[in-house]
């Protein structure tokens, strides 16, 4: 009989999601302050899926409106 291998797969807390988000966004040249991620994460989804879903719609305020990523252009961009 062969054994089968389990693994646990816990769900990121708010500062491995802090890390996860600003290391996407670098990726895509945006950058993301402390202020930034905590209010986001203070009123989002739970959902890392979610949370990269609105990073999109984060990115294309940011270009559109050609501005870096604050406060104000995170409530434009997600509606809050």
């Amino acid at each position: 009989m062969s054994s089968l291998t389990a693994y646990e797969v816990r769900p990121l807390d708010d500062e491995a999601k802090s890390r996860l988000l600003r290391r996407v966004a670098k990726e895509r040249g945006l950058e993301l302050s402390d202020a930034v991620l905590g209010y986001w994460l203070s009123r989002s989804h739970r959902s890392v899926r979610r949370l990269l879903d609105d990073l999109d719609a984060i990115d294309a305020e940011a270009l559109r409106a050609q501005r870096i990523v604050t406060i104000p252009l995170l409530k434009d961009a997600l509606g809050l």
